[in-house]
């Protein structure tokens, strides 16, 4: 069964003993900072398909990372997609908006229809059935160069912090 990967904000936060263990939260409830990695516009928000086999994961990576002002590295979870339906959280496959046109037409998904009630316990099944990660900084640097490398980036996508970032990293002065 493939995952669902979101980028969230830092790794620990989502460690379950410091989450779980918080004196003032109820049992069965959650801390409030979790809902600060899924923000909503409309009711919505995105997530990326990761192939059970990881496959795609640095490429989702990369094109999350090369969309950004700069380059840094990145905590994400991974959660399997059958948690949505167990959260009775509707999804649909739309483009996403990356410098990767194949990462945004294959692996992209809003999860929509989200009420406050659906967020916090989709939030709370994640906390207790997902993994976190971390890809460093460096990783992401060979990554993306690899991604230059074989035209998988749409440059036109990349803003011009980013670019100017890229050039330095292949030690070239030519825009992208």
């Amino acid at each position: 069964m493939p995952f669902a990967l979101r980028k969230i904000r830092i790794a620990n936060i989502w460690a379950r003993d410091s989450v779980t263990q918080v004196p003032w939260v109820p049992q069965g409830d959650i801390i409030a900072d979790l809902l600060a990695d899924f923000p909503t516009r409309g009711g919505a928000t995105s997530v990326w398909i990761i192939e059970d086999d990881r496959s795609n994961l640095d490429r989702v990576l990369v094109a999350l990372a090369v969309n950004c002002q700069h380059l840094t590295h990145i905590d994400y979870i991974l959660f399997d997609l059958d948690l949505l339906s167990q959260a009775d959280v509707k999804s649909e496959r739309v483009p996403g908006d990356t410098p990767d046109d194949t990462v945004n037409a294959l692996w992209h998904l809003n999860l929509v229809e989200l009420s406050g009630h659906k967020l916090v316990t989709l939030t709370r099944r994640i906390l207790e059935q997902s993994e976190d990660g971390v890809i460093l900084k460096k990783r992401l640097e060979e990554l993306a160069l690899q991604a230059i490398g074989s035209s998988r980036l749409n440059t036109r996508k990349i803003n011009a912090k980013m670019k100017e970032e890229l050039r330095k990293l292949q030690g070239e002065q030519r825009p992208l």
